[in-house]
């Protein structure tokens, strides 16, 4: 049985695997501690995910309502979320004027990412192309 395994952590936004480069020894020597090569520890971000955070990009991932009900995504863990595969990364500012979102204290920073009804996804989306059919039309008319 092996008693090593490489860590990785599972990004929070678009759950890819993420090699942490740090190996794991079971200094107990439990027969099963390690089934596999890596062992999955955590949550992280990503290096896209990172950049676009960097760039003042939150993420919207979509999810189904949780069992407690719509109210409760604010505090939805990752290990809990319903997800449906819906990304969108907006930037930190629009988010905060689309969502009534609790401050945060002093020193700290809103989450990387918001877990919302596939419902939000879908009117930003709507909302985007015809932005860009309104960008495109008044393009076409100025010639």
């Amino acid at each position: 049985m092996p008693y090593v395994a490489m860590e990785q952590k599972i990004c929070v936004v678009c759950t890819t695997k993420v090699n942490t480069n740090s190996i794991l020894l079971d200094t107990r020597l439990h027969e099963d501690r390690f089934k596999e090569q890596y062992a999955v520890t955590g949550w992280t971000l990503c290096p896209t995910c990172t950049g676009k955070k960097e760039q003042g990009y939150v993420a919207l991932v979509g999810a189904l309502p949780p069992h407690s009900g719509p109210r409760q995504y604010i505090s939805l863990k990752p290990e809990d979320a319903n997800r449906t595969g819906e990304i969108v990364h907006i930037k930190k500012e629009l988010m905060l004027r689309l969502f009534n979102l609790p401050p945060v204290p002093d020193g700290e920073e809103y989450p990387p990412l918001l877990f919302v009804e596939p419902s939000v996804i879908s009117a930003l989306m709507a909302h985007m192309h015809q932005a860009q059919e309104d960008r495109l039309n008044a393009a076409k008319n100025e010639h």
